[in-house]
């Protein structure tokens, strides 16, 4: 229930926007996981709707990522209306990721970077190997400009990404698909980011944060209205 009514905030917002989804402002106010020096996983909160405790991925290799830091964040969907437009990667058809295996288009490569940080463990730290090569096949598959990432165990973690990718049943890959919500920064940032696109964010588990009680009284008046006037169509 708790789960349903955090992911039911960006949803109501995305259809208040037409289908578009939204900017607000993002600001990193911890480190879970510092994988690979500026990687790994963050805690972050939202402005306008106000929403805490999010749990957002670094998938920008070009950038770095600090606590204190505040974005001014577009949010997107893959596949979404806006995600071509306002992601770092949604846009780069013409350089999609090559591995061995196949070529893979932007909505494939962030479903996988997706489901990949979800196999993170936090408990065994930044430095372990695992972690290391879940964070390189992430950066690997997002950053399309040639550049290669190796560290730890990377090659079997892409692998793994590769096969959960192509072997997934399509329901199961729409069900996840759905879940991914993707925060692309367009100003804001620190002195490691100079340049607008400085930072972009996935959290895969469908935008899962705690909403404030205004948040909350504001979605019930909302939900309350819709059935009111449900209540009345049934009495004509």
């Amino acid at each position: 229930m708790r789960k349903a009514l955090r992911s039911g905030i960006i949803g109501l917002m995305s259809l208040a926007c037409g289908g578009s989804l939204f900017a607000t402002t993002l600001t990193v106010t911890g480190t879970v996981l510092d994988v690979n020096n500026g990687g790994g996983e963050y805690t972050a909160n939202l402005t306008d709707p106000t929403v805490k405790g999010l749990d957002v991925y670094c998938i920008d290799f070009k950038n770095d990522a600090f606590f204190g830091t505040q974005y001014n964040v577009v949010v997107s969907t893959i596949g979404g209306p806006t995600f071509t437009a306002d992601t770092n990667y949604g846009g780069d058809a013409a350089s999609a990721f090559t591995y061995y295996t196949g070529v893979y288009a932007a909505t494939n490569r962030y479903l996988m970077a997706g489901w990949l940080t979800s196999q993170y463990n936090v408990g065994l730290g930044g430095n372990n190997a695992d972690n290391q090569g879940i964070q390189s096949a992430i950066w690997d598959l997002l950053d399309t400009d040639g550049s290669t990432h190796t560290a730890g165990n990377y090659t079997a973690w892409l692998n793994n990404a590769i096969h959960w990718e192509t072997t997934s049943s399509a329901s199961t890959l729409a069900a996840f698909e759905s879940q991914i919500t993707i925060y692309d920064s367009i100003s804001g940032g620190n002195s490691d980011c100079p340049t607008p696109r400085m930072q972009e964010f996935i959290d895969p588990s469908g935008g899962s944060p705690v909403p404030e009680p205004g948040t909350m009284g504001l979605l019930a008046c909302g939900l309350g209205l819709l059935a009111l006037g449900a209540l009345r169509k049934r009495r004509r």
